[in-house]
């Protein structure tokens, strides 16, 4: 591509924000050009800076009501979701990769409560450069609750494999939404 700097901005621009999506709220960057004359090309160069990885500090949920935000903040806590990648402690490195784990595990574990269809979505973060801490927000709609029932015929001969037999052969729980779809592909599965 011919050289413009308009581009080298955006690039440079790119780069910070991509810093600080992984924790370098503090990171420097910045860019010089050497002109090669003899082959008519400019070589981009950016120096970065990346100073202290921030860590997580308080973990706050918006949306629902307050008993069952302060269970879902307590949910990020727990031994479970440090086991799936996912617990957002105090003190902890700061990590985009975490921050996703944690949308997710949010969103299956109000799946598995019969909460389908809701959204979890993370807010940018706020960073408090003297603590070194990013306070994280994440917004959550709650969807219908569901109940999910089967007649006429057992899963499982032995109860609680029915369970996980069901959610292995109704697309609502995989995809964690209702729509007339997946309710007459989960009547297909079952058939």
């Amino acid at each position: 591509d011919p050289y413009q700097e308009s581009q080298v901005k955006k690039a440079r621009a790119n780069l910070l924000k991509f810093l600080e999506e992984n924790g370098y709220f503090l990171a420097q960057v910045h860019s010089g050009i050497q002109p090669d004359k003899l082959h008519e090309l400019v070589n981009v160069t950016f120096h970065v800076t990346l100073n202290r990885r921030a860590r997580f500090g308080k973990t706050k949920i918006m949306g629902p009501p307050s008993p069952q935000a302060l269970h879902l903040q307590r949910v990020l806590l727990s031994s479970r979701a440090w086991a799936h990648g996912a617990s957002l402690g105090p003190g902890q490195g700061f990590s985009k990769t975490r921050l996703e784990a944690a949308r997710r595990y949010l969103k299956a574990h109000l799946g598995s409560r019969d909460q389908l269809a809701n959204e979890v979505e993370l807010r940018p973060p706020h960073y408090d450069p003297s603590t070194n801490r990013a306070d994280i927000t994440f917004e959550v709609k709650l969807g219908p609750r569901v109940d999910v029932q089967i007649s006429g015929a057992r899963l499982s001969w032995w109860p609680f494999l029915g369970s996980r037999t069901e959610r292995d052969l109704i697309p609502i729980y995989e995809e964690g939404s209702i729509d007339n779809d997946l309710v007459e592909e989960g009547k297909q599965n079952l058939t």
